[in-house]
């Protein structure tokens, strides 16, 4: 790669953390959900925000490398942001942020580690542990739960803030009935964004 080549990848990388330019973790958290819900999950997302997203996560991760997220609620906002990633690595921090955040106090921190396991598992086309996972089933055209470690109990789940798996798969029902019924005739839905690997 040439001088320039690197000074413009540089200059990239500042203007896409500018674009995000959020000097905390409450920062962070908002502007990734304003950018996350602003095709209300039709659609992949633009480059413009899957490389807004990436630089997030890089700040997210090089926050909990410095130590600098210290409290309950900046461990769940950066552990609920980095869920939107597919990389492996930013899951587990996921995770660790999560169980560190339940830990100082916040439950919903136990939610976001259960969905980073899950998705670890769905990633590695291993079970899920908790059943947060959905999975688009085009033959079917409508989401089904991916596959549940059947070792895992309803008392697991409650013990992470995840519902039964009964009525996990209620929930799913409800939001198929609803994706059938808004369904133009012999389109088939876009999956919910934080489900897309970016391309």
């Amino acid at each position: 790669m040439s001088r320039i080549s690197h000074l413009l990848a540089g200059l990239l990388m500042a203007l896409l953390l500018g674009a995000c330019a959020a000097t905390s973790v409450g920062g962070v958290y908002r502007q990734a959900r304003k950018d996350l819900t602003s095709n209300d999950g039709k659609g992949a997302l633009s480059e413009n925000v899957q490389a807004r997203m990436q630089a997030r996560y890089e700040q997210l991760i090089a926050w909990h490398n410095a130590g600098e997220i210290v409290d309950a609620d900046d461990h769940f906002k950066a552990g609920a942001v980095l869920m939107n990633s597919w990389d492996q690595e930013h899951l587990v921090v996921a995770q660790a942020l999560g169980q560190r955040a339940a830990q100082l106090g916040e439950p919903r921190g136990n939610i976001v580690a259960a969905q980073a396991i899950d998705k670890v598992n769905l990633i590695a086309g291993e079970p899920q542990r908790y059943g947060t996972q959905n999975v688009y089933v085009p033959v079917l055209r409508e989401y089904r739960i991916y596959e549940v470690d059947p070792l895992t109990t309803d008392e697991d789940r409650h013990l992470m803030g995840i519902p039964p798996l009964a009525e996990l798969h209620r929930l799913l029902e409800e939001q198929n009935a609803a994706l059938h019924e808004s369904r133009s005739p012999g389109g088939e839905p876009e999956a919910p964004d934080f489900l897309k690997r970016p391309e």
